[in-house]
Order: C-alpha cells, then structure tokens, then sequence
C-alpha cells in the first residue's frame, strides 16, 4: 500500500492486547486479594501438581475434573506466580484432557476452559497451548465453542481464549485461522447478536487476529466478519462493545482497500459517526473512530471511489470537529482528526461546513496546545490551511 502522508502513522487503531477474564467485582476482588497468601502457599508445596495427578486418576469423574480446574485458575489468579506455577505443573495438558474426554459436558468443558483463559497470561502457557500436534490448545477451544454452539459462556470464554492465545505472535494468529478459530469468532457473534459480552469479546478477538496481519484482514471478510462488526456497533451502545469493535474495524481496514469497501458498502461511514456522537467524551473511542476514518479514506482508490466525499455527505465533518474540540489536548486524537479533515477540505462545501462547526477555532486551540509536538502541530497546521484556503469567511475567523 502507499506510504500514509508525514502528519498520521500508517498504523491501525491499537496494537493487539490481552483479554482479561472478564469484570470483577469489588466484592471478588477483595476476596482474591485476600486468597493471595493461600494460593501462594499452595503452590510453594506442590500442590498444584498433585491436582493435576488426582485429575488424570479420576480422569472419567466429571465432577471432579470440574472441581480441580476451577482450583487450578482460582490458583492461577491468585498471584502473579501462579499462572506460570501450574503451566509448569502439567495444568493445560491437565486441562485440554479434561474437555476431550467431557466433550459433551459442557460444565466439565467450560471449567477446563476457563482455566485456561487465566493461564493463558504467561507467554509459557500461549506457548504450549499453540504448540504441538494440532496446535493443542486452538483446537480444544474451537472444538468446544462447535460443541456448545447456543452457550454463551462457552462463546464468551472461547473467544476470549482464541484472543490470548494469539496475543504477541504473528505465527500463532495465522495458525488460529488456519484452524477455523476466525470462523469460530464470527460465528458465534452472528449466533448471539444480541449478547453483548459475545460481541464484545469477539471483536476483541478480531481486533488481535488481524493486528499487522494481512493473512487474517482478508479471512475476516471473506467469513463475513466485517458485517457483524458493524452489526454489533449497531445494536450495541456500551463502551465495551463500541469501542473493541471500533478497535477491530481499524486494524482491518490499514491499507486494505476490500475491508474499506465492506464498511462503506455496510454504511459503515454512518455507523460510526452514530459511535462518535454517542460518546463524544471517550477519548479511546474517538481515536479508533478516527482512525478507521482515515484508513479507509488513504486505502488505494479511495480518492476514485469518492470516500471521502462520501464520509463528508454523511455528516462526519461534524463530528470529527467536535471531536477536536472535546479532546484538543489529546494528541493522538487531534493527530487523527486532522488527518482525517486534510483529507475532506479539497471541496468548498467542506471547508464552509468545517468553519461553520467551529474548526477554525478548534483548529487555532490544536496548534497551541501541542506547540511542543511537532506532528500533532503539523497535521493541525495542515488542517488550517486546508480549511481558509478560498474562503474568505474562515480567513476573517
């Protein structure tokens, strides 16, 4: 793809990150920090590899595979050691034995598998877990998510786990796709469209499944996942949902001009300025916004399919001022929104909508703001003179 303009970084909205369990409550969390002491001392006397020895003696007892795995991720939670502690015990083996041989149990199948999620945080248990005669741990999870397809929690800690386990390795999210876990992904949020912890944690998912990973940018369309994105952003208006599957959208659409064009063709443009609009205070959110924006303006021919004009027609000149105005000391916000109006004020009709939503001003306040950063101020400078050029109403503002 061409190299993007000085003034914005050719990068996608966010580097892939870990997925954590999901949200503890105030109550659990003192209650963990409390346990902290025990789960070290329960590790310290080996006692971790005595669970995993009782669970392969009572390998065809349902109940107590069930009982061990969720001592094993409470341990794993527990501390900082302990994660690593019962990888090293034979814990993900213990645990991936536990679902094949439960296959058709699902709280036998979900116990193993959440405990992998949490001992999916150690590099050494991502490691394992992608490792060995077909790719082990990826294959448990997909399996388990095929089985229980109407479960939810199965969905929501698979997705999760296909997430993490592909975190920091290029390697393993090709392999991940190779095995159907994108399939798996987008299935499951097509399945639960109106579950938002699903949606949430499967766009987490495609989001580090398609970080620098042109492989996986041209699976996810092609499984139809770009469509469900934009469904969740349509049915979903929580931070967490609206914000991993803006994240998602913008790794997708860097340099990829067939991803562009499903978010167009979707009415992807009106979507997310809906986003913007619903949360004009969320900084996160508006730079992810933004940066799907300028991704899909910069893709090769977007300038001939009419883009940006396109993104402009759908009322986002608005928002991306306001969005300027709300966050003017951000700077990786300001930099993107600048970006994105240098590339809409070619035309006398958006410099004139600019200047009557505020963007001079809000343009003038960038460049104070970031005097000592010499892009943000470029962009914004760039933005500004776009914007007076021709017109002689944002010249006198």
């Amino acid at each position: 793809s061409p190299p993007a303009p000085a003034l914005l970084p050719p990068l996608a909205a966010v580097v892939d990150h870990m997925m954590p369990p999901g949200p503890v409550s105030t109550t659990l969390a003192q209650t963990q920090a409390a346990e902290r002491p025990l789960a070290a001392l329960f590790v310290s006397a080996g006692a971790a590899g005595l669970v995993t020895f009782a669970m392969a003696a009572a390998e065809g007892e349902p109940a107590v595979q069930v009982a061990a795995c969720t001592a094993l991720r409470l341990v794993a939670e527990g501390f900082g050691g302990g994660q690593r502690a019962v990888g090293e015990a034979e814990g993900i083996e213990a645990a991936m034995r536990a679902a094949w041989l439960h296959l058709k149990n699902e709280e036998v199948v979900y116990a193993a598998l959440a405990m992998l999620r949490s001992l999916s945080w150690d590099e050494a248990n991502r490691n394992t877990m992608a490792a060995g005669a077909g790719a082990g741990g990826i294959v448990t999870v997909i399996t388990a998510m095929e089985t229980f397809p109407q479960s939810v929690r199965i969905q929501d800690v698979g997705c999760t786990l296909l997430s993490n386990i592909s975190f920091g390795s290029a390697k393993t999210k090709i392999l991940v796709g190779e095995k159907g876990g994108i399939d798996a992904v987008i299935t499951a949020m097509r399945r639960h469209r109106n579950e938002p912890s699903v949606q949430a944690r499967g766009s987490f998912a495609l989001r580090n499944l398609s970080w620098a990973c042109p492989t996986n940018q041209q699976l996810v369309p092609a499984k139809s996942g770009v469509v469900e994105i934009i469904e969740a952003l349509r049915r979903h208006k929580t931070t967490d949902v609206q914000q991993h599957a803006l994240a998602a959208l913008g790794n997708l659409t860097v340099g990829n001009l067939t991803n562009a064009y499903e978010v167009v063709s979707d009415s992807g443009f009106e979507v997310i300025i809906s986003s913007m609009r619903a949360f004009p205070d969320n900084a996160d959110l508006q730079e992810h916004a933004l940066t799907i924006i300028y991704n899909i303006c910069t893709a090769p021919q977007a300038e001939e399919r009419g883009y940006p004009t396109y993104f402009a027609n759908a009322g986002g000149i608005e928002s991306v001022v306001r969005a300027v105005k709300a966050h003017v000391t951000n700077a990786s916000v300001v930099q993107k929104a600048c970006g994105v109006l240098h590339l809409v004020l070619s035309s006398e009709k958006n410099r004139r909508e600019t200047g009557d939503a505020g963007g001079v001003e809000a343009l003038r306040d960038a460049v104070k703001q970031h005097v000592g950063s010499p892009h943000v101020m470029l962009g914004a400078l760039l933005a500004l003179n776009g914007l007076v050029s021709g017109d002689d109403k944002n010249k006198q503002e």
